[in-house]
């Protein structure tokens, strides 16, 4: 039976999409539809911090790795560098030597994409990606991380990170900063794109939809968009969505919600009460599309 899946995220500029193509290949028809709009901040910082070197000006201002948990934050080293115009770099090739801790493939197949410099890392020096698909496992990758030297973790950070990863570096005595590079906002196209995937899926969807989130931010902002047209399993019966709401909104379609990660599942369970049906082991098209395969639909 053809599934219908809606992926709550920006389309990937890859073509095809990998999501798609691995969810359509499993014979569903994938959608993606933005909810965040990033904007970089704070990049001139950035760049003061990269031209100095991770030796810095002392050995207090050393920095022995750099921690990514996104590809916003490759985005917001990549502009950084773009800033830095001519001049004295010396250290600066000491980057290519310098750990980068990145969370999933996604981010160090981003990180690998840009161009060869001197404030880059060398492949060989970036670590994490596949063994740390979320945050605290990248804190563990870190922990355990045999080739680690001792001294300070840049950290690069959006305005809504959570906790996780940094709680548990003070936790291990392991030293860090970060800098706030990106900040998220809702994407005000957002109504306007559901309102379209509505009017061409409404009728036509044979079975239960399937809402993927990406990250809590991302429902954060969406939820409540999306109960005006979906029924949102909850777990508890007298919630909004499941209750008083459907006698509203009669017309509404039933969704199952999924999860990349236990992050977002976390998030959507303990903070807004929904149940999620399933989550990806990994932040990748293979293990979402293994996860969706899995579940029975509720209307068969």
């Amino acid at each position: 039976m053809t599934q219908t899946v809606l992926l709550i995220r920006s389309p990937s500029e890859q073509t095809p999409d990998p999501y798609h193509e691995a969810l359509e290949a499993a014979g569903n028809e994938a959608t993606s539809i933005p909810i965040l709009a990033t904007q970089l901040v704070n990049i001139e910082s950035l760049a003061s911090k990269i031209l100095a070197g991770p030796l810095g000006k002392d050995a207090a201002a050393s920095v022995n790795g750099v921690i990514m948990t996104s590809g916003r934050s490759v985005e917001a080293w990549k502009a950084a560098i773009s800033t830095i115009i001519a001049q004295d770099t010396e250290g600066a090739a000491d980057w290519c030597t310098t750990p980068f801790y990145v969370v999933g493939d996604k981010t160090a197949s981003e990180l690998k994409s840009l161009p060869s410099s001197p404030f880059l890392p060398h492949v060989d020096f970036i670590r994490g990606a596949q063994e740390a698909g979320t945050a605290a496992k990248l804190a563990e990758f870190i922990i355990h991380d045999k080739d680690r030297s001792l001294g300070t973790l840049l950290y690069l950070t959006g305005d809504k990170n959570r906790d996780t990863l940094s709680k548990t570096l003070d936790e291990h005595g392991i030293g860090w900063e970060s800098i706030c590079v990106y900040e998220t906002t809702e994407d005000l196209e957002f109504p306007k794109r559901l309102d379209e995937f509505i009017s061409q899926t409404y009728g036509k969807a044979t079975s239960a939809i399937r809402i993927v989130f990406f990250a809590p931010s991302a429902a954060t902002y969406a939820v409540p968009h999306l109960t005006k047209h979906f029924i949102l399993p909850t777990i508890s019966p007298t919630n909004l969505s499941e209750g008083r709401a459907s006698a509203i909104v009669p017309e509404r379609m039933t969704a199952l919600l999924y999860t990349i990660g236990p992050t977002t599942r976390d998030f959507l369970q303990g903070d807004m009460g929904l149940r999620v049906t399933g989550t990806a082991a990994k932040p990748n098209p293979e293990s979402l599309t293994k996860v969706l395969s899995a579940t029975k639909d509720p209307q068969s």
